[in-house]
């Protein structure tokens, strides 16, 4: 296979093209690219530009609402209920996350929690949002029944990651991870790819 290296940058100005090709508005694009580029920047390609095509087929096809008004269904000082009406969960989570800091800085701290949204992306970030900010943070989702408990053969428990952040005088300390022996991208990718996988995964 031949490697091509491209600007991050541009990939990510050619990644929110392509969403805006599907009429998915300016701003909601790139904060879609970003968060694929950065996950890429990051290494974890399993949840960078390579899910470029399942998201656009998602979104042409109509099973994700683009351009959804999420909608806050109940705001305490510190909590927060998120319907995201359908909508991309990248754009959902970034706007989600910001509003929870911004409620933090107010009282110290505070808990969103989203509904009715979609895969949205690597979960490290949202928790760097919140660290850049001074603040340590957590960020999960749930997933499908992926895992099967030890001894059984039925799938029954999510791969749901779990990010933590944690504010340092340089880069912040921070834990990104699915409770399964690895990511299910990585397991989608290499399908993708065209490469076996290690006995276990």
């Amino acid at each position: 296979m031949k490697i091509h290296k491209v600007n991050w940058e541009t990939l990510r100005s050619q990644a929110q093209k392509l969403l805006m090709s599907l009429k998915v508005n300016e701003t909601e694009a790139m904060i879609i690219a970003d968060n694929l580029v950065d996950a890429d920047l990051c290494g974890v390609e399993s949840h960078g530009v390579s899910r470029m095509a399942i998201y656009m087929k998602r979104i042409s096809s109509g099973v994700v609402e683009k351009n959804a008004q999420a909608i806050i269904r109940e705001e305490h000082p510190s909590s927060i209920a998120w319907d995201g009406c359908n909508s991309m969960g990248m754009v959902t989570g970034t706007n989600a996350m910001k509003r929870c800091i911004e409620k933090a800085r107010e009282t110290g701290c505070c808990f969103v929690a989203v509904n009715h949204s979609n895969h949205f992306g690597m979960a490290s970030y949202y928790v760097k949002m919140g660290a850049e900010a001074g603040m340590v943070t957590f960020s999960g989702t749930n997933a499908p029944p992926n895992i099967a408990p030890w001894g059984s053969p039925k799938s029954f428990m999510g791969t749901n990651p779990l990010a933590i952040a944690v504010p340092t005088h340089g880069e912040p300390m921070l834990l990104d991870m699915a409770p399964s022996v690895v990511a299910m991208g990585k397991v989608i990718l290499a399908a993708k790819l065209g490469k076996s996988i290690p006995e276990g995964w």
